[in-house]
């Protein structure tokens, strides 16, 4: 193992659909998207992490609801060894909802180097969505009517 590999980052995200979509924060530089968060930091929950995170990009409220996936992904990104641990949470809008049939509305952006999309279901396993088995597991997870216990998923490992 070489010093680059020592650090674990732990990351808190979630999802939060709306009718038929979900939204996806999306950099600006690299042009992929993943599930909104970001790091815990030392001392926080993943919920508070969660939270945080949401205010901070979005400004945005959110209340974090069930814990629906945790995923370990070892992966090299801009030649660097990363190694995560996503902690993703169910969450809701708090404030006002919008009315059915009126489609999301747009979530601005509090970062330069981010955008938030609304993202249909039905597109999501044709977005550049990362970790890639996020997005198939969305499009299982959306459309199941009954929740299911947290799915635990370690990607990026030799065995």
């Amino acid at each position: 193992m070489t010093e680059e590999s020592l650090e674990i980052e732990i990351i808190a995200r979630g999802i939060l659909f709306h009718e038929e979509h979900v939204l996806l924060c999306r950099s600006l530089k690299g042009g992929y998207s993943y599930l909104p968060g970001g790091h815990v930091d030392f001392g926080e929950s993943a919920q508070a992490a969660l939270r945080r995170e949401f205010l901070e990009e979005t400004g945005l409220s959110v209340r974090v609801l069930a814990c629906a996936l945790i995923h370990e992904n070892v992966f090299r990104q801009a030649g660097r060894l990363r190694h995560e641990f996503n902690v993703v949470f169910h969450v809701e809008h708090v404030g006002p909802p919008n009315p059915p049939g009126t489609g999301p509305n747009p979530v601005p952006s509090l970062e330069p180097k981010i955008a938030f999309d609304w993202v249909p279901l039905a597109s999501l396993k044709s977005c550049d969505v990362r970790p890639s088995q996020h997005a198939e597991w969305l499009s299982v997870t959306a459309a199941d009517v009954n929740p299911r216990p947290p799915v635990w998923i370690s990607t990026g490992f030799d065995t």
